[in-house]
């Protein structure tokens, strides 16, 4: 799938979102606390979720392919202190790649819609490696957007546009539109972000940026756990550990080594 967090400006304002996510995080907090063993992150941006698991006392290791956004992490953990920075162990590169040379863990969670970045085939050897990783009693967590709601966006047919803007701290004023379309066949999900940057003197400065992306619905999520080795033991539809409905907006899947 395109990579589009190896463009400066994208990340740029990717991370300035990343202030504003936190609803999941007391959720992977306390997943880590209470696997109470190693935990590894696959695909771990700039640490909203790595670094909260370090402060509580965790060891974590992240691996992430985008350079820019590990600059953005490292940045981050250079406040901390060196307690919190020692638990924290960082990998670039492919996912896949450099999950297979680490040890096992008691938490392997891929967040965020993370699995929807890999190629069908890739999502499937994904589970199937991670289930290699996971120590006796560990448990992995996928965690995406249920197809089926989407309600971040506004809906119009298969179309979902989502308009905001923002303030920079150089008083650059950021527009930003978000056009998306789901193709039920192919099951990809295509995301164009426009961003209009409008300095104080009216210059603007415009760039489009695309990803593509597989979505994954219930059932068959269940059944690359299922071959990958693992069995379902839980599946929410919120953070809060609600119970997952047609309704729920996410689609949370807990597994363990069958």
């Amino acid at each position: 799938m395109d990579n589009v967090y190896s463009h400066e400006r994208f990340v740029k304002h990717m991370l300035h979102f990343d202030e504003y996510l936190d609803y999941d995080v007391a959720f992977y907090v306390e997943a880590a606390k209470r696997q109470a063993g190693p935990v590894l992150e696959l695909g771990c941006g700039a640490g909203r979720l790595l670094i909260p698991i370090a402060q509580a006392g965790c060891t974590i290791t992240g691996i992430e392919e985008s350079d820019l956004m590990l600059t953005a992490l490292r940045n981050r953990l250079a406040g901390e202190t060196e307690d919190v920075s020692r638990r924290v162990e960082l990998v670039q590169g492919d996912i896949l790649e450099k999950m297979a040379g680490l040890g096992q863990f008691a938490l392997i969670f891929i967040a965020f819609n993370t699995i929807w970045h890999l190629e069908e085939k890739a999502q499937q050897e994904c589970l199937r490696v991670a289930r290699q990783h996971l120590a006796p009693g560990g448990v992995l967590i996928v965690d995406v957007l249920q197809p089926s709601d989407l309600s971040t966006f506004t809906r119009t047919q298969t179309c979902w546009v989502h308009q905001d803007s923002y303030v920079q701290e150089d008083g650059t004023r950021v527009h930003f539109d978000i056009t998306t379309q789901l193709d039920p066949l192919s099951q990809v999900h295509t995301v164009i972000y426009r961003f209009d940057e409008i300095s104080g003197d009216g210059t603007t400065k415009s760039y489009v940026v695309t990803e593509r992306l597989r979505y994954l619905h219930y059932s068959e999520l269940c059944l690359m756990v299922a071959m990958a080795g693992l069995r379902v033991t839980a599946a929410y539809g919120s953070h809060k550990m609600d119970h997952l409905t047609t309704g729920s907006t996410f689609m949370i899947i807990c597994a363990e080594v069958a």
